[in-house]
């Protein structure tokens, strides 16, 4: 996705991250990132979505661990239980490799029977991809844990959910989970605008940004169908 959703060359895709990253911490003044258990992050082109990602990431003293869960876009999946691992080795941006934390992977393995190994369902996917130069940026150090996810019922994604507070109790080291979501697609501005990890002790979530694609280009973008995006911090 790199030169779609983001720019392509890695000079102008850290002076894209860091020029968003620093109109976020604008808007914070002092205010000192802080750790958190979880976050949810829009994975549109930077253009639309990068300020609100923004806006998640500069809260944030991320660890050196990330959970990375992202919507199946595609279609595309052999994961019996729907929710596809990518299970070593690393992803590529830019900006450089993301090694994928294999032990991390594995325990989420045998934790959750919906879990398993799928990279045909990663290969076309951007969900994951335009949220890792943030990481890159902030945690060079960063290692991933990458699941895309075939459904969106309640009841796999209670299971899944009580199996990664599981896993994050059972890591001898802090772990970062991260939602990457867009919100409502393809209504009327106005709708969407309306619409729009108890486990683990998690008592609030604080709304950090919205916006929908409408913002982008008032007048010139039809505001009948819209997608909507919102940056969540869960302390």
């Amino acid at each position: 996705m790199s030169g779609r959703f983001y720019p392509g060359v890695p000079a102008e895709l850290e002076a894209a991250v860091t020029g968003l990253l620093a109109a976020a911490r604008a808007d914070l003044g002092t205010s000192p990132p802080a750790p958190c258990r979880a976050v949810i992050a829009p994975h549109a082109g930077y253009v639309y979505s990068g300020p609100t990602a923004a806006a998640v990431f500069a809260r944030v003293a991320l660890p050196s661990l990330v959970v990375i869960l992202a919507p199946n876009h595609t279609g595309v999946c052999q994961a019996p239980g729907g929710a596809s691992l990518w299970e070593a080795g690393a992803f590529r941006t830019p900006l450089g490799d993301v090694p994928v934390d294999a032990p991390c992977a594995a325990a989420l393995r045998a934790a959750s029977p919906l879990v398993g190994v799928d990279h045909d369902a990663h290969r076309a996917e951007h969900a994951i991809e335009v949220l890792l130069p943030f990481l890159q940026v902030l945690r060079p150090d960063a290692r991933i844990v990458p699941l895309v996810l075939a459904w969106d019922v309640w009841e796999p994604a209670r299971e899944l959910g009580e199996a990664l507070a599981r896993v994050v109790r059972e890591t001898q080291e802090p772990v970062l989970l991260l939602a990457s979501s867009d919100l409502n697609h393809y209504e009327p501005a106005s709708v969407s605008e309306r619409k729009d990890a108890r486990a683990l002790g998690a008592a609030r979530a604080d709304v950090v940004d919205y916006r929908h694609s409408g913002w982008v280009s008032p007048g010139v973008t039809d505001d009948s169908q819209v997608v909507g995006y919102g940056g969540v911090v869960i302390p």
